[in-house]
């Protein structure tokens, strides 16, 4: 597992939903099937290698069954 803490927003989010993801047990075909994406697009997401635009990231979230939440601190 990667020990690196993720500094970028891109990071920080796609970390949390590979997190949600692999909690649920789903498979990353199932998440793609739901959010209406490709499987190389997911891995991107989820290695916070891929700046998306929200609606891809509200996909992703709403086929785990979470919400997008923007928390100032």
């Amino acid at each position: 597992m990667d020990t690196k803490q993720p500094s970028t927003a891109a990071e920080i989010i796609g970390k949390r939903l590979k997190l949600l993801r692999i909690e649920q047990g789903l498979t990353s075909a199932t998440v793609c099937e739901r959010a209406g994406i490709k499987p190389p697009t997911l891995t991107a997401i989820e290695g916070g290698r891929y700046n998306t635009g929200i609606r891809q990231i509200t996909d992703v979230a709403k086929a785990l069954g979470a919400h997008i939440e923007i928390v100032k601190d």
